[in-house]
């Protein structure tokens, strides 16, 4: 995931996947980072959807 951040652009100090348990003990991946950053990987990934290629 961080691999696939770092390509979309994004520098580890805006945002980055940190590995984590939920309280049943699974494993999940957490997204840490700036509020914008967040906006902007929304952006891409609605964009993936979307067909305009992650234009916000």
């Amino acid at each position: 995931m961080n691999l696939a951040l770092l390509a979309a652009e994004f520098a580890p100090s805006q945002l980055r996947a940190v590995a984590s348990t939920d309280d049943e003990g699974r494993g999940v991946v957490r997204l840490v980072g700036a509020p914008g950053a967040a906006v902007r990987l929304a952006g891409l990934l609605a964009g993936l959807v979307d067909g305009d290629d992650g234009a916000l």
